[in-house]
């Protein structure tokens, strides 16, 4: 008889990407009781995972992983894969997410927008515009 361990739902990042950490999130395996364990794989191109951690925690299957100790300013691509007890099988890959880590200085946050536009009539084929200008956290 052979032991098939099924895939997972889907992979998805959470909003949580620090200076050199991402949160990951997953839909457990619910209707395999051979499944104990996750592995989460990256790597910094699509498809190539250099490096992989386990994403247990205290012994039991979970379905969320802190990957840390990654460089700014590089894309990390992710999937998750589900295991058995001893880790001698598992399954497919789940989809691929990636997070760009920023970097300590780049512009992360979006100016705001210019308000208050007006428009005023300067001749028969010219109008002029004014606004009240943007502000941003670096300057605009």
């Amino acid at each position: 008889m052979a032991l098939i361990i099924t895939g997972l739902f889907m992979l998805v990042f959470s909003q949580m990407v620090t200076a050199s950490s991402v949160t990951l999130r997953w839909s457990p395996a619910t209707n395999d009781p051979m499944v104990k364990s996750y592995e989460v794989h990256y790597g910094l191109a699509s498809g190539q995972y250099q490096w992989s951690v386990e994403a247990d925690a205290n012994g039991g299957a979970t379905d969320t992983r802190v990957v840390e100790d990654l460089e700014p300013g590089k894309t990390y691509f992710f999937a998750v894969r589900s295991c058995n007890q001893d880790r001698t099988l598992a399954s497919t890959f789940s989809n691929e997410v990636s997070a760009r880590i920023p970097s300590e200085d780049e512009d992360t946050e979006a100016p705001t927008a210019p308000a208050s536009l007006a428009a005023t009539a300067a001749s028969v084929s010219e109008i002029g515009l004014s606004w009240a200008a943007a502000t941003d956290n670096r300057g605009v």
